[in-house]
């Protein structure tokens, strides 16, 4: 049993479930938190079960816009789904959320209870173009001035 321990450090980022019953009924996912282990863990001690499972949330530094529609929902008890809000609500509800994040509109989804956000800014050719460069290897990419 020579497995390699790894350091943490007790300040990051954690997401954090219960450590239930072996049927998973008090398995719980209390949510993703910042700061340290100690003070998250004295935070949730009333949702405990057995233990608290902390394991490290690894921060994404960049990513990449890969489409420029994407369907989006938000879960049964936002109050947005059509027992509690119609079309049109649904979508000023979502453009009103999103007020201050330029070039991003809100058209009707193609899924239950969903909305279609659309980047404005990215368009469909960029994403021909973004598939065209994946199949590209570094030193062809290198060869063409794109790396």
């Amino acid at each position: 049993m020579n497995k390699e321990v790894k350091k943490f450090n007790a300040y990051g980022t954690w997401s954090v479930i219960t450590e239930g019953d072996c049927e998973g009924k008090s398995t719980k996912n209390l949510g993703t938190f910042r700061g340290f282990l100690d003070e998250i863990a004295f935070h949730l001690a009333d949702e405990c079960y057995y233990c608290l499972n902390f394991t490290p949330v690894k921060q994404v530094k960049r990513f990449d816009i890969k489409r420029h529609k994407v369907n989006v929902n938000l879960n049964i008890d936002s109050g947005t789904w059509p027992s509690s809000m119609g079309k049109e609500e649904r979508i000023n509800y979502y453009k009103e959320m999103l007020f201050y994040r330029p070039n991003i509109s809100v058209e009707d989804g193609t899924s239950y209870a969903s909305v279609t956000l659309v980047n404005n800014r990215y368009s469909q050719d960029d994403e021909i173009r973004r598939k065209a460069l994946n199949k590209l290897t570094d030193k062809e990419k290198e060869l063409l001035g794109l790396k």
